[in-house]
């Protein structure tokens, strides 16, 4: 058989793979709890600006004065106590943004790992409550600091000139395909051998670094107006944690139906 027609049929059973084991159901789960992660954020980032905003009064009354700026005449009334307001909340608002984290964040990769492990075709694993729970949150934690360098090197690659823009969006994909490495053979609940998740993972790595690229384009344009000012990051936060979350369950469906 010719690569291009074994790389074509592979494709197919990797598709037919992903709808045998709900891939579809399992991407919508993680992406609400993906999108469910906005609210704790939020809170927290209020917290952090209470506790700043506290401690400098004249940071505070130029911040309440920018408030003010941005808001028609009518809502000044309304909006005079806001920024009292988050100093006297801050501590509820980090509370409530830790407890909504923790829920957000362990339902997000307990449903990635058990999606994961579908794909490659096992049985869910039921152990100790505690235990797996430990290990969720370990594995959130990794996630987290892995993105989180993925996005920066992504951000910088955007930022930069020509030449170093294709060096750091060549290091982009390799790490993300470290990254996904990682993902898609240890996060399921019954690891898998690192050989056999690594077309899988170049194939998520290249995926989602044009999917980080075409989004910030996306952005960058709709932001010129004041309705996609609005609605576009929130929209556009959407598609890309829908998009995304079915590029690794695919990229797993591919690992999946390779050679053993």
């Amino acid at each position: 058989m010719v690569p291009c027609t074994r790389w074509t049929a592979r494709l197919v059973r990797a598709a037919r793979s992903f709808s045998e084991h709900n891939g579809t159901a399992s991407a919508a789960a993680i992406t609400y709890f993906t999108v469910l992660s906005v609210v704790p954020v939020a809170l927290v980032v209020c917290a952090a600006a209470g506790v700043v905003l506290a401690g400098d009064h004249e940071l505070a009354r130029e911040v309440h004065a920018l408030v003010l700026a941005q808001l028609p005449p009518a809502w000044h009334e309304r909006a005079a106590g806001l920024v009292d307001d988050v100093i006297d909340a801050r501590a509820a608002f980090g509370l409530a943004g830790l407890a909504t984290g923790l829920y957000s964040g362990i339902g997000w990769v307990r449903h990635l790992r058990e999606a994961l492990t579908a794909q490659w075709g096992e049985a869910p694993a039921h152990g100790d409550l505690l235990r797996t729970t430990g290990r969720d949150l370990v594995a959130l934690a990794a996630m987290t600091a892995a993105l989180a360098v993925s996005f920066a090197v992504s951000a910088g690659a955007a930022q930069a000139r020509a030449v170093p823009a294709v060096l750091l969006s060549g290091l982009a994909v390799v790490v993300n395909w470290a990254v996904f490495l990682v993902v898609l053979a240890k996060l399921p609940r019954r690891p898998v051998p690192l050989r056999r998740a690594r077309t899988g993972a170049a194939l998520a790595a290249v995926g989602f670094e044009v999917l980080k690229q075409c989004a910030g384009l996306v952005l960058s344009h709709v932001a010129h107006s004041t309705s996609g000012a609005v609605f576009g990051p929130v929209i556009g936060f959407l598609v890309f944690a829908d998009v995304g979350v079915r590029l690794i369950l695919l990229a797993a469906a591919w690992a999946a139906t390779g050679p053993a």
